[in-house]
């Protein structure tokens, strides 16, 4: 990963009152969730 993207997702988790960690999960679950959308799966 990217040092630049981990260090704005660090930002962006610490505005949302949320763990690094538990942001990148889920934002993970949301992206395949819409892949599986856009694919018909769901």
């Amino acid at each position: 990963m990217r040092v630049d993207l981990e260090r704005r997702l660090r930002v962006l988790a610490k505005k949302k009152g949320t763990r690094y960690h538990t942001l990148v999960k889920e934002l993970v679950l949301e992206r395949g969730y819409e892949e599986e959308k856009r694919l018909g799966l769901v």
